[in-house]
């Protein structure tokens, strides 16, 4: 019984990535490209990724910062490269009914992100990289 209570509150605490085995980067690649995913952190609006053709993205964050980038597979993550930083974040994705969900990997915090809410409009940023 004792294990049984262990393994439901370590599954609990975990949160839904563990409830669906990690996308495939053809899974991945298939369900973002032409969208722009808005991620929540804890409840709260994280960012706006949207994800165009080439593996290309641009994220806006919180503060409304656009950065451009591309995302790349290592292994079974999925991470991004952006400009202007130094190290990829990398993140493993689940599916989770009709919404993504993923768990940081960079830094061994493992925290979760889900989407909230997706479109197919590009987003408004007025960098350089972005066109606009």
């Amino acid at each position: 019984m004792r294990a049984l209570l262990a393994i439901l509150t370590l599954t609990t605490l975990a949160g839904p990535a563990l409830a669906a085995p990690p996308l495939s980067v053809a899974e991945f690649e298939r369900y973002v490209t032409g969208r722009t995913l808005t991620y929540a952190l804890n409840g709260s609006v994280a960012g706006i990724e949207q994800y165009m053709s080439d593996r290309r993205v641009m994220w806006v964050d919180e503060e409304h910062q656009c950065q451009t980038g591309k995302w790349y597979p290592k292994s079974s993550q999925i991470c991004f490269a952006y400009k202007g930083e130094d190290q990829p974040k990398c993140w493993t994705f689940f599916k989770e009914g009709d919404r993504l969900s993923a768990r940081y990997e960079t830094g061994g915090t493992g925290q979760i992100m889900t989407e909230i809410h997706a479109s197919k409009s590009p987003l408004a940023c007025s960098t350089p990289e972005a066109g606009a």
